[in-house]
């Protein structure tokens, strides 16, 4: 089984990021930006024999021009530890570790494992991680 928590055996929960946009907000702007870090401990690496002003500028350089269209952040907040990356250009939240669980259907094929916060099913669904409640929207 993929997609789910290895120390509790929890499902991650899997929501779209534009039901819950203020903490994909806070996600992206207070979050690591794992993807920029990875890729910047790229060009560390293939740059480690060169000086360290041509280190320094080769750093400035890429994080003034720095653009990716798929970044992958992760974040703890509220007890909770989420990540926000995109599928087929959407943000999804992942909820990898929360004080709160709810019952939801299996999001697989394509998140196999995971549960889809966006369908609860609480007569068959899945015990998945999910966001505490005062981050979802207020539909009132």
């Amino acid at each position: 089984m993929s997609n789910y928590n290895e120390k509790t055996g929890i499902p991650f929960g899997i929501m779209q990021g534009n039901n819950a946009p203020e903490l994909l907000e806070e996600i992206i702007i207070n979050g690591k930006n794992l993807t920029f870090e990875h890729c910047l401990e790229n060009l560390k690496s293939q740059n480690s024999d060169t000086t360290a002003e041509y280190q320094e500028n080769a750093i400035y350089a890429f994080c003034e021009n720095y653009e990716s269209d798929e970044d992958h952040y992760e974040h703890e907040i509220d007890g909770m530890k989420l990540g926000a990356s995109c599928l087929s250009g959407a943000y999804l939240i992942w909820v990898y570790e929360s004080p709160r669980t709810m019952l939801a259907r299996p999001c697989s094929p394509c998140i196999p494992g995971a549960g889809d916060l966006d369908s609860l099913d609480p007569d068959h669904g899945i015990k998945c991680y999910a966001i505490n409640s005062d981050w979802l929207e207020d539909d009132s």
